[in-house]
């Protein structure tokens, strides 16, 4: 996604995008240890630039490149900085055919911000919800990150502890335990991680920071993304 010449500018995206997950401003304890190590189970890719016509190739190859790796994909543009930038990219990968962009519904705390879910079809056939961050007041204080992202697990089922996805269905839950976590120290993090998030959704009344929602986009995105 850069070339030989943007190397030291993908690497300060990359360790400053890493940096956030690291911080457990997402409430994640997995993101949290994952994102410590340099050779963690993330395969990043930067996109210089506006969007263009390009881009939906260059995501797919990547999310399908990371599923082989056995990596969660992170796509990050760091030159979109505003809500048009993230509904200009959403349009490009709408009607796509392994890709389901729809608005999603509010569960609580519903305000008139628009909600949206992004599904990818993976190589194997199975759906999985990416999850988006971004510098947007408009997003839940968990995924507002110093650029706009897109973070998926795009292969299959590599935690032998989850075992609650539905048929056909995987998601970030399905990454491989960090290295060295054991089953004991995996539950705590479980723990950890639902109450850490459980705290930030309700004392910040943040009803965007679910699992299902990639972005929450102010009110009159809505008129710009008719078809989704």
């Amino acid at each position: 996604m850069t070339s030989p010449a943007d190397e030291s500018f993908e690497k300060v995206v990359q360790d400053h995008l890493r940096g956030f997950l690291r911080s457990g401003v997402t409430g994640c304890a997995f993101a949290q240890s994952h994102a410590k190590s340099q050779g963690g189970p993330l395969t990043y890719g930067v996109h210089v630039g506006p969007v263009d016509s390009d881009v939906p190739e260059e995501i797919e190859s990547l999310f399908d490149a990371a599923a082989r790796e056995r990596a969660a994909a992170v796509v990050v543009f760091p030159e979109l900085r505003t809500a048009l930038d993230v509904c200009d990219l959403l349009a490009l990968l709408a009607g796509r055919a392994r890709w389901q962009i729809r608005r999603a519904s509010w569960k609580k705390h519903k305000r008139a911000d628009l909600l949206v879910s992004m599904l990818w079809t993976t190589a194997s056939g199975e759906v999985t919800s990416v999850m988006g961050l971004a510098p947007l007041g408009s997003m839940p204080a968990t995924r507002r990150a110093p650029y706009v992202a897109l973070v998926a697990w795009t292969g299959g089922r590599e935690n032998e502890h989850w075992t609650k996805q539905k048929p056909g269905e995987v998601s970030l839950v399905d990454m491989p335990l960090p290295e060295g976590m054991s089953p004991a120290k995996y539950r705590t993090a479980f723990a950890s991680t639902r109450r850490r998030v459980k705290r930030l959704k309700s004392v910040l009344r943040e009803g965007a920071a679910e699992p299902y929602v990639a972005f929450c986009l102010p009110a009159e995105c809505g008129e710009l993304l008719p078809d989704v």
